[in-house]
């Protein structure tokens, strides 16, 4: 990385989802912080935790923990975490800047901050979201954006849809793209086989990798992929793998229909590497979210060789290009139709692998991180 870094910094980092079983912003905190450290060795990284069971996947020399209670689970908690707590430990350091890679970011504290923004579903969506978080959110989120010194966003739609709901801000806006963990490569036709045998006694699967969440949209992709099952010679299986988030009732209750149990398998508490064989030994991603700020599986099927259905929606365009087969998310019909023609035509199979491998190799972690370090530079050299 090619950076002005003139002196040694402090840099104090929200390291609240960087739990044992990482979800997206977890992982995106350890792929950045991961890489800076190693990159900057003079620099220190103190990353702020805020409970003792944290994730361990942060280490190196120059990254030291901090535990600052209370756990911020909840909103008022996340007001006392941000706002008292968080702003004692960065005095105590002399941090030179906060980077929060979440929309959240300390009302009170003096020290430059970066925020990442990854979307505003809360707005949009507010039906899926906690009571709550939601009214948490519309209180602060305008007054984290008038605070933050920059704010990375993770996709131009993202950064769009900031600039629209928060005109004033538009000079602090950046664009920071989501990359492609090396976890995740195509396996042998062999390996795909054995995967299989182990998930699903042998069916070929379809996947869908991400939380069990209304605005994923799982109802409407159980329904599309039981029609498509039906209409096929040899009936597949369709493995939902990821954890079961708010509002999840009706998705549970429609996974304990027989009918449904005899071709739907849910599988929750996995690690990376199961996840990326899961991906690697699937027949396609679906991927039909009604509002997405990124949508990392996408790319990671497509460096895995697996061709992608997603949803001509939010940002899914933007990240995939051609290199997905594009449907309506609220149309079942339009969902059925894509699904079969990905697992069911050779050749429209192959278009996608060939464009997803293009695609994919065009988001590279090394450049987020280092979109990011140039922002926490720019903040220190005012």
């Amino acid at each position: 990385m090619d950076i002005f870094n003139l002196s040694a910094m402090k840099i104090a980092v929200n390291g609240r989802h960087v739990l044992n079983h990482l979800e997206g912003i977890g992982h995106y905190t350890v792929e950045v912080v991961g890489r800076l450290a190693g990159e900057y060795p003079k620099d220190e990284f103190h990353i702020l935790y805020d409970r003792k069971d944290h994730g361990t996947q942060l280490k190196a020399p120059n990254i030291i923990e901090h535990v600052v209670f209370p756990p911020a689970r909840h909103p008022l908690l996340w007001s006392i975490w941000f706002n008292s707590r968080i702003p004692q430990i960065m005095s105590r350091i002399e941090a030179d800047v906060f980077f929060s890679p979440e929309g959240m970011l300390s009302l009170t504290s003096e020290v430059p901050t970066l925020m990442t923004i990854h979307d505003l579903a809360y707005i949009h969506f507010p039906e899926y979201s906690i009571g709550s978080h939601r009214k948490f959110l519309e209180n602060n989120m305008p007054k984290f954006i008038k605070k933050a010194d920059k704010i990375s966003c993770v996709s131009q739609f993202t950064k769009n849809d900031v600039q629209a709901l928060f005109p004033a801000v538009e000079n602090k806006l950046s664009i920071a793209y989501n990359g492609v963990r090396n976890l995740f490569d195509p396996v042998t036709e062999e390996s795909k086989f054995q995967i299989r045998e182990k998930v699903t006694e042998g069916k070929k699967y379809v996947i869908y990798v991400g939380s069990i969440h209304p605005r994923k949209n799982i109802a409407k992709l159980i329904h599309a992929f039981l029609r498509m099952n039906a209409s096929i010679d040899k009936p597949m299986m369709l493995v939902l793998a990821g954890r079961m988030a708010w509002k999840s009732d009706e998705i549970k209750k429609t996974l304990n229909q027989k009918e449904v149990m005899e071709h739907v398998l849910h599988l929750e508490g996995l690690n990376d590497k199961e996840v990326s064989q899961l991906i690697a030994g699937a027949e396609a991603l679906c991927y039909i979210s009604l509002w997405e700020g990124f949508g990392v599986p996408v790319l990671e099927a497509m460096a895995s060789g697996v061709p992608v259905v997603t949803s001509g929606e939010s940002a899914m365009e933007e990240i995939c290009a051609h290199a997905a087969y594009y449907c309506d998310p609220y149309n079942v019909d339009s969902i059925q139709e894509a699904l079969l023609s990905i697992v069911g035509d050779q050749e429209t199979r192959k278009k996608y692998i060939v464009e997803g491998f293009k695609r994919a190799s065009l988001f590279n972690w090394d450049e987020t991180a280092d979109s990011i370090y140039r922002l926490l530079t720019e903040m220190t050299c005012k």
